[in-house]
């Protein structure tokens, strides 16, 4: 395990899966949405995408992001609709550097880079504007999918809002 804080507003941690959790701060749904994970993975480091990916996860669509390789940054390939509306805007098929502020999308894409280069799961809790609010708080897991079960090739993250 591994922590970092981004910006002044960011907390990533890098963690075991099979691991002590206890530190994290993971609700039900986020408890849910790994332990679904887990079990795709058979006995890999990390789960294939499969044929049924929304089927699999189908009780957190809403608030699913799927995030693929872009050259030297990521791209988000779908937003769910859930964390579209959280954030008050749909950045489907944009780069981080598009979507964020250039310290943040500096921050996001080293730890992006961490998760794809060591098939890691990552823990993170952030602050973000909001539509109508300063800011809301948000807790979420990020974690690798890999074509062979070994490289990571895509990322699968769920999102949970604090407040």
């Amino acid at each position: 395990m591994s922590e970092r804080a981004g910006g002044q507003d960011w907390t990533f941690t890098l963690f075991d899966p099979d691991g002590d959790l206890s530190h994290l701060r993971l609700h039900h749904d986020l408890i849910d949405f790994l332990e679904t994970w887990k079990a795709l993975r058979q006995g890999r480091r990390a789960p294939a995408r499969p044929d049924d990916l929304p089927g699999a996860f189908r009780r957190h669509l809403g608030w699913i992001t799927l995030i693929e390789p872009a050259g030297d940054d990521y791209r988000f390939r779908l937003i769910g609709s859930h964390v579209v509306e959280m954030a008050g805007r749909d950045a489907t098929g944009k780069r981080m550097r598009e979507a964020y502020a250039p310290d943040d999308a500096a921050t996001i894409i080293a730890e992006c880079a961490a998760v794809f280069r060591d098939c890691a799961c990552l823990h993170s809790e952030f602050k973000a504007r909001a539509p109508g609010r300063d800011f809301i708080r948000i807790v979420g897991l990020a974690l690798p999918l890999a074509a062979d079960g070994r490289t990571t090739d895509m990322l699968i993250a769920r999102y949970r809002q604090l407040n």
